[in-house]
């Protein structure tokens, strides 16, 4: 009997919910949208905040993990290979024009505000625009606007986390670049003093 009143209350549960309109994927909908919003608002705080550190930790790990390895192949000894490491630094750097030490300490792109360019400005224009457009043919343009503006907003915000990786990414490509120049640099003259590199 308990059984057919619990089945009996959800069948008319839902019946009444079809009568009042309510659908289901609607709100499942809206539910994944303000999860979304939530998510995108902590990203976009930590992003702001964590990369510039792990970008700078990452650049260093990369730089470190690329040093070629000198063995010293004719029995040179541990000071004799020392000196020869230290002469070869300096050689591949005043041949190259690179600093390792100085790309490694060079700061990552700036983060943050300064960075997007006004992309989440110049979106909330557009979008308030094409929003009042909108608007005014459903009847309530500032509603229009209002509703566009925060979509231009969202898309320009977008935009610009974009083109700050697309900086982020341009950067760290341009010291790797120049590392591998000055580490084959390194590699041609410690192998002319007779170590094999890897």
């Amino acid at each position: 009997m308990d059984r057919e009143v619990v089945r009996c209350s959800g069948l008319a549960s839902k019946t009444r919910d079809q009568q009042i309109g309510w659908d289901w994927t609607t709100t499942h909908l809206s539910v994944g949208l303000n999860t979304r919003r939530r998510y995108e608002r902590v990203h976009e705080a930590l992003s702001t905040c964590v990369h510039p550190s792990i970008i700078a930790v990452i650049s260093l790990n990369v730089i470190a993990q690329t040093r070629p390895i000198a063995y010293p192949a004719k029995g040179q000894s541990p000071q004799q290979q020392q000196k020869d490491d230290g002469q070869c630094y300096s050689w591949a750097k005043s041949n190259t024009g690179i600093d390792p030490a100085a790309v490694a300490a060079a700061p990552p792109p700036p983060a943050g505000p300064a960075a997007g360019g006004g992309e989440r400005v110049r979106g909330a224009a557009r979008g308030a625009a094409g929003g009042a457009a909108i608007g005014a043919i459903a009847g309530d343009a500032r509603k229009g606007a209002a509703i566009g503006a925060v979509a231009g907003t969202m898309s320009g915000g977008a935009r610009a986390r974009q083109n700050q990786k697309a900086a982020q990414a341009s950067a760290q490509s341009q010291s790797q670049g120049a590392m591998d120049t000055y580490y084959r640099a390194y590699a041609a003259c410690m192998s002319g003093r007779g170590y094999t590199i890897q």
